[in-house]
């Protein structure tokens, strides 16, 4: 019987098929009950998952349940927080164009400070964008679950992730932001040229990382 299936109707799939999940397997499928509220599952897996001598739910998996948990807070919050800065920032900036009327009204001050404004954007966009890609590529590569699943188990999970994706659909906000990153006389079809793709990917590296460092410091 294939996984797919299992997900499909975990409720008629009998106990020893469940009791030989893995451990990765039986977390993802833990996120996803979990997700959808899907009370019959959790304590299905719950119930069917290996005791060993310690007389408890198999270490491995609850650890990785534990720590999923953990992360998914942690997750949430930081993805909150760096979506409420960029919305901050750029309410400012529009705030200080339509006081001024535009470019021509700025004092030499107001330009250089409307400058820092616009650099602090792209900044944060940078900070939300990498962060949101690598916490979806851990979510999907190691968790075995879509961003969507593993944080929509929390009350504001799913509402934070559409908000952010619409944030992030501004495609000359990631072209200036990878500007930023390269030398000026650099262009984007050289080897050399950095994305902020590739900067997600190395976050998404030390996530993995921390991941690996922990579960194999909590299990024997």
């Amino acid at each position: 019987m294939t996984k797919r299936r299992i997900e499909r109707d975990l409720e008629e799939v009998r106990e020893e098929v469940l009791e030989d999940l893995s451990p990765e397997d039986r977390l993802q499928l833990y996120l996803e009950a979990a997700a959808k509220e899907k009370d019959g599952w959790i304590e299905s897996l719950l119930e069917t998952c290996p005791r060993r001598r310690y007389r408890t739910t198999d270490l491995e998996f609850s650890e990785r349940r534990q720590l999923a948990s953990t992360l998914r807070l942690n997750t949430l919050y930081k993805l909150h927080t760096a979506l409420l800065e960029l919305q901050m920032l750029r309410q400012r900036q529009e705030l200080t164009w339509i006081n001024t009327d535009g470019d021509d009204d700025l004092t030499e001050s107001e330009r250089e400070r409307a400058d820092e404004r616009a650099e602090e954007l792209r900044f944060q966009y940078s900070e939300l964008y990498t962060l949101y890609h690598s916490y979806r590529q851990f979510s999907e590569e190691v968790l075995g679950v879509d961003l969507e699943t593993w944080l929509g188990s929390h009350p504001n999970g799913q509402h934070v992730l559409e908000v952010i994706t619409k944030e992030l659909d501004n495609s000359i906000q990631q072209e200036l932001v990878e500007e930023d990153l390269n030398p000026s006389d650099a262009e984007p079809e050289d080897d050399e040229w950095v994305t902020i793709d590739e900067i997600a990917d190395l976050r998404y590296e030390e996530y993995i990382s921390m991941w690996s460092d922990v579960i194999e410091e909590r299990t024997p």
